[in-house]
């Protein structure tokens, strides 16, 4: 079954798995901590914040076009508003797909809950972009708002971990999407760096926040969340069903 559809409320109380609730709640908060506090350390000195700045300077001095190109519309297509836009299509397309509300629910519940609390984190520690002026060929327009996480490189990766959380264990198409998620968060946080827009570190911490984010939501979409929403849709079932018994008889 899979991990965003109906889950077994019965067996939540089981010791094995309330562990695994447990230990998958504390890695999941862990690595968020991690993420805040490599920030915050990154910007406390000038040393800190352009450690990992080198790489974006020799992408940027290896200029080529074509890559650029794509990068640039890598990194439009995932522009708030269109990846927005991109979650709902996702959400619709779930939902008429399986006929599940839920795992279409929880699907979006994913992506959105692990990308937007991103931008948080990034306006409290408030790391400046690389500085157009150290970069070979800067990016323009100029982006103005804090580069620690990218948000891009957040939405990419939650987006992949929901569609591979949407599928059932065992399911053979899992490996598949697992590969293409992975190459999708590769060529997106490849894209920022070549366009010079994002330090290494602001990837990698994007990575980290996005698994330690998902792994939270999972645990409490099938502790609360899951169950809660499976009493309602069997009220609003066996509510649409007396209806139908009243209009048969």
């Amino acid at each position: 079954m899979s991990t965003l559809s109906r889950p077994r409320s019965r067996h939540s109380t089981r010791p094995a798995v309330q562990r695994n609730l447990v230990t998958r709640t504390v890695l999941g908060a862990a690595a968020l901590v991690a993420v805040c506090i490599v920030g915050f350390v990154i910007v406390s000195s000038p040393a800190h914040s352009t450690f990992d700045l080198g790489v974006d300077q020799w992408l940027s001095a290896h200029h080529v076009a074509p890559l650029v190109a794509i990068a640039t519309a890598v990194h439009w297509l995932l522009d708030p508003l269109q990846a927005i836009l991109l979650t709902l299509v996702a959400v619709v397309a779930i939902a008429l797909r399986t006929r599940d509300l839920r795992r279409a629910i929880g699907f979006g519940a994913v992506v959105a809950v692990s990308w937007v609390p991103s931008d948080l984190l990034k306006l409290a520690v408030d790391r400046a972009r690389p500085a157009a002026s150290s970069l070979a060929h800067p990016f323009t327009p100029a982006q103005l708002d804090p580069s620690y996480p990218s948000g891009h490189v957040v939405f990419a990766a939650s987006l992949a971990i929901a569609a591979f959380l949407l599928l059932r264990t065992g399911d053979p198409r899992r490996p598949v999407v697992a590969v293409i998620g992975a190459v999708l968060v590769a060529v997106v946080a490849g894209s920022v760096l070549v366009i010079g827009i994002h330090f290494p570190s602001d990837v990698i911490a994007s990575m980290v926040w996005a698994l330690g984010a998902t792994t939270l939501i999972r645990v409490a979409y099938l502790r609360f969340v899951g169950p809660w929403l499976d009493s309602r849709f069997d009220e609003i079932t066996k509510g649409l069903a007396s209806v139908d018994d009243e209009l048969e008889s």
